[in-house]
C-alpha cells in the first residue's frame, strides 16, 4: 500500500460520491490492513526532539499547540459527519454522499502528519512521549481509513463499527490535548486557550 496523506481540498459542491444504505449495523466488518505504508512507518519511527529549541521557539511552540487543537477539532468533525449516515437522516432514496466523510478522514490524517513532523523540535522533555501517543492514533486512523474505504467500495456500511472507530479517534485526540494542557510548554497564553477550549466542550 502506498501513502497518500496530503492535505485535501474541498470538492466542488456538485461533486458527489453516493452509497446506498443497506444493512448499516450488522454488515460484515472488513479486515484491517496487514501493514502500514513505508512512508508512514518512517514518520512514526523518526525520533522526536532532535532539533534543539532555539531561535523562533515561541513560534514553534505555538504551532505545536495549534496543531494539537486542530487534530482534536478534526476528530470531533468526524462525529458530526457521521450523523449523515444515521437511518433517520438519510434521503428517501437511501443514497447518501460519502465524500465529505472521506475528506474528513483525510484531513485528520494530515493533522497527524503535521504533529509528528513538528515533534522533531524539542518543545519540552516529553515530546517523544506525545509523539508516541499520536503515533498510536495515527495507526488507528489508517486502519479506519482503509476499513471505511472497503465499506464504501462494497456499499456495505457497518454503522456501529464506524461509530467505534470515530470514538477511538476522539479519545486519542482528547488524551493528546490534555497532555499538552498539563505540560509546561510556553507561551502560557496559548496553554490558557487550551484550558478554556476544554472547559467549553
Amino acid at each position: 500500500m502506498g501513502q497518500c496523506l496530503c492535505k485535501s481540498t474541498s470538492p466542488p459542491e456538485e461533486e458527489m460520491e453516493e452509497v446506498e444504505l443497506e444493512e448499516i449495523n450488522e454488515a460484515p466488518i472488513p479486515l484491517p490492513p496487514r501493514a502500514l505504508p513505508p512512508k508512514m512507518v518512517a514518520l512514526i519511527k523518526s525520533k522526536a526532539g532532535t532539533q534543539p529549541r532555539q531561535g523562533f521557539y515561541e513560534d514553534v511552540a505555538n504551532s505545536y499547540i495549534r496543531i494539537v487543537m486542530d487534530l482534536r477539532k478534526r476528530a470531533l468533525r468526524l462525529e458530526v459527519l457521521l450523523k449523515d449516515f444515521e437511518p433517520h437522516r438519510s434521503p428517501a432514496d437511501g443514497n447518501i454522499n460519502v465524500l465529505p466523510f472521506r475528506i474528513g478522514i483525510q484531513n485528520l490524517g494530515s493533522a497527524y502528519e503535521d504533529f509528528l513532523r513538528v515533534s522533531s523540535v524539542k518543545v519540552d522533555d516529553y515530546v517523544q512521549k506525545r509523539k508516541d501517543m499520536a503515533s498510536e492514533g495515527f495507526k488507528d486512523w489508517f486502519i479506519m481509513k482503509e476499513v471505511v474505504d472497503v465499506m464504501f467500495r462494497e456499499k456495505c456500511i457497518n454503522l456501529r463499527e464506524m461509530r467505534r472507530m470515530v470514538q477511538v479517534q476522539k479519545d486519542h485526540a482528547e488524551q493528546l490535548l490534555q497532555d499538552v494542557v498539563d505540560s509546561k510548554i510556553p507561551p502560557r497564553q496559548e496553554r490558557n486557550k487550551l484550558v478554556d477550549n476544554l472547559s467549553t466542550q
